[in-house]
């Protein structure tokens, strides 16, 4: 007995194709069918389905088709609207040009790239936008310092000083530990505004560190504090190690204390020139990176109990 199989949609349309290349051919009927049932076996079609086939091409000759499944038709003609909208107000959410159009919010997503070729980015934030001002006074303070370096080149940067602050936590936790593969990826909060902290001042030059200075979260940095406590003992530091040292050269940002009446007469009376920080400009010195990304690395995993302990173990990084 004969095994009766299903047929699938592929398998009638291969059955199909090959009647209609015996049809073409005017293959005997009787001859062409009992190909097929030593071809095929029982996945031939019956002898009824044959006639029909054959039927069906003498009237069309064809009866090969190809049929699209099927789907929702694609809406047409919702780009231009969808334009208009975007061009309008290029933030306009999905959700908000749907309920205007009275679509579907994946419709409209689906004709946007495909219709409109356009697609939907995150804005790149910037601290500032700089006026035609602020890019002159760059090029301005650009050009002195070239002209400043210049002149440190014959002494090997030796009165060029940099200074810059981190805030330098007590716990200091690592960002990774080893946990169990089943374990689930722990969690680590960012630090609180109450974290126990001191800011730390570093002043450096291109051999050495000159100052470390840790004033208590509790104390503001006034310009009276950045003259005592900071540039004051920094250039008795310079002066006694050179002598012979003929101009200092100082750079920092322009924080309040920085830029105070106070601190521009104090070098001024001590013959300091001050490297410009141009308004809105990031760092000359990219301290964050080199310098106080190197102290935190090594850091990590550590948790002080003082501030007094967390300042030495600092000081001993930066002076190694």
């Amino acid at each position: 007995m004969e095994e009766k199989v299903s047929l699938k949609r592929i398998d009638w349309i291969r059955f199909r194709s090959v009647a209609e290349d015996y049809f073409r051919r005017n293959i005997n009927f009787e001859a062409y069918y009992e190909q097929k049932k030593i071809t095929y076996g029982g996945m031939c079609p019956e002898r009824d389905t044959l006639y029909r086939w054959e039927r069906a091409f003498r009237e069309s000759g064809n009866i090969v088709y190809y049929i699209k499944a099927s789907c929702a038709p694609q809406i047409r003609g919702l780009a231009t609207q969808i334009l208009t909208l975007v061009e309008q107000n290029s933030y306009k959410s999905l959700k908000r040009m749907a309920e205007i159009i009275n679509r579907s919010r994946q419709t409209i997503a689906n004709v946007i790239p495909r219709d409109l070729k356009l697609i939907r980015v995150s804005i790149r934030w910037i601290l500032h936008i700089l006026s035609r001002s602020n890019l002159d006074d760059r090029i301005e303070a650009s050009n002195c310092l070239i002209s400043h370096l210049w002149q440190m080149q014959k002494i090997k940067y030796a009165g060029f000083v940099t200074g810059d602050e981190t805030w330098l936590f007590l716990d200091n936790p690592s960002n990774s530990q080893w946990i169990d593969i089943n374990e689930s990826r722990p969690t680590a909060p960012r630090k609180a505004i109450g974290a126990q902290k001191v800011m730390l001042t570093v002043f450096f030059g291109a051999d050495r560190i000159w100052l470390i200075n840790a004033i208590s979260q509790k104390k503001s940095v006034t310009s009276i504090t950045f003259i005592n406590d900071i540039l004051t003992p920094l250039l008795q530091s310079i002066r006694s190690s050179n002598p012979e040292l003929k101009q200092i050269y100082i750079y920092f940002d322009n924080a309040s204390s920085h830029n105070s009446h106070a601190t521009t007469q104090f070098l001024e009376e001590n013959k300091i020139i001050r490297i410009a920080h141009p308004p809105y400009s990031p760092d000359l010195s990219p301290c964050d990176y080199f310098l106080f990304g190197y102290l935190k690395r090594i850091l990590q995993g550590n948790t002080f109990k003082t501030v007094e302990e967390a300042v030495d173990a600092a000081s001993k990084i930066l002076y190694s």
